[in-house]
């Protein structure tokens, strides 16, 4: 078994996994961004069931009660008949790796987000794993220093790209205090290189790398669909809150309203006839977007 694959078992990784609505891939496209974190879905296949089964093994992973060895096969099984057995096993891989890596990755950011959290660490630090696999982009990052709510984490909390295995430390603001007084550079607070940063570059050895996630390199519509998008913040937005984010925004209002009225006529279960709408209603949104 490939070690970078291995999880402790994790309760909320495991909720976290579970609670994402499984989806066709047309939905997917049709949801508006900060709404596809809730979701779950697989290329490849329209089977729902399929669907529906391959997040639950995700989730059996995060919890410990299924082994890599075992979840592998089972997910590679669903894709089989579309892919082939090569190309299904590969994919499995992929698709375990990316997806349990975000589900860890949203229990994290739970923990360190919590107040008393905050308060005790309110810096963060990117560490990247140091070893021959790490790309370029992500070893330019490695012990980058930026207070916990900057923008530039929205973008590049780990996993920000397909196969990431950086992690990110916590940083007290005696820490802080320490490496400003040492004129530490991985403390970036001058404006103008944070403008740089958040927009995609960091100053590395004796160039500047290239450090955008993937959906900042995206140019046309498709590209920004099909770009690696990870924002464990999302997740953690009730659908009530983004809702609000959207419609408090005045040029992303209408965006969010024309999204109202065609999710209530795109059915997501056919067997219930259940809508897009209906399910963003489940819990906390509101049925009407006025």
């Amino acid at each position: 078994m490939n070690t970078a694959f291995q999880i402790r078992p994790n309760t909320q990784a495991a909720k976290a996994a579970f609670s994402r609505a499984a989806i066709h891939l047309s939905t997917m496209k049709k949801l508006l961004p900060k709404l596809r974190a809730c979701a779950f879905t697989v290329a490849y296949l329209s089977n729902l069931q399929k669907i529906e089964t391959i997040r639950d093994t995700i989730a059996s992973i995060a919890s410990g009660s299924k082994t890599w060895s075992e979840a592998k096969p089972a997910i590679a099984k669903e894709l089989e008949p579309i892919l082939g057995k090569q190309a299904a096993a590969t994919t499995a891989k992929r698709i375990i790796s990316s997806e349990t890596a975000k589900a860890v990755s949203v229990a994290r950011y739970r923990d360190i987000t919590h107040p008393a959290e905050l308060k005790q660490f309110p810096y963060w630090q990117y560490k990247s794993v140091g070893d021959g696999r790490v790309r370029e982009a992500h070893a330019a990052l490695n012990k980058l220093t930026l207070p916990a709510n900057d923008p530039f984490w929205r973008n590049h909390f780990p996993p920000w790209d397909y196969g990431c295995r950086c992690k990110i430390l916590q940083i007290s603001a005696d820490k802080a205090a320490q490496m400003r007084q040492h004129n530490s550079p991985h403390l970036v607070e001058n404006e103008e290189a944070l403008k740089t940063l958040r927009a995609g570059y960091i100053q590395s050895g004796h160039g500047i790398a290239d450090i955008r996630a993937p959906e900042q390199k995206a140019i046309t519509e498709q590209e920004h669909f099909q770009a690696y998008r990870h924002n464990p913040g999302d997740l953690h937005l009730s659908l009530q809150n983004i809702r609000q984010k959207y419609l408090d925004n005045p040029t992303k209002k209408d965006l969010f309203l024309a999204f109202a009225a065609a999710s209530k006529t795109q059915v997501l279960e056919k067997a219930s006839g259940k809508t897009v709408w209906d399910w963003l209603c489940e819990d906390d949104l509101l049925a009407d977007a006025k």
